[in-house]
């Protein structure tokens, strides 16, 4: 990693949940996964369990509001009842609250202070 490497990534960073990007060394937008090659080694990130759970929350939204999605397209070739389709809702809003819930992310040790200073000090 070079130097302008190492001051960007101190500097403000986006965040996801396989990466972060940085501006390296003006203008050029980078996105790095969270396990990167350092001269020790490969290093990776103690990511907390409110950051785990955050991912969790976000795929099992995902997943629910896609099977939702499918099952009502599903629903202008095949006629459903009322009752198959408040079970959909249910399906809606647990996807909703789910996807609402992986803000948690913002909770996480990912948001601190020295978060990413695993990849500039020597392990040990």
């Amino acid at each position: 990693i070079t130097k302008a490497q190492c001051e960007a990534l101190l500097n403000t960073h986006g965040v996801g949940f396989d990466g972060f990007w940085i501006t390296v060394p003006v203008d050029t937008k980078v996105c790095y996964p969270y396990t990167l090659i350092t001269p020790w080694g490969y290093q990776t990130p103690d990511m907390d369990t409110k950051f785990n759970s955050a991912r969790a929350l976000s795929i099992t939204g995902i997943v629910l509001g896609g099977a939702a999605w499918f099952t009502l397209m599903l629903a202008s070739c095949c006629k459903l009842d009322q009752s198959k389709l408040n079970g959909l809702a249910c399906y809606f809003f647990l996807a909703t609250l789910f996807q609402g819930l992986s803000l948690l992310i913002f909770r996480s040790n990912v948001c601190t202070v020295g978060f990413f200073s695993v990849y500039f000090t020597e392990p040990g």
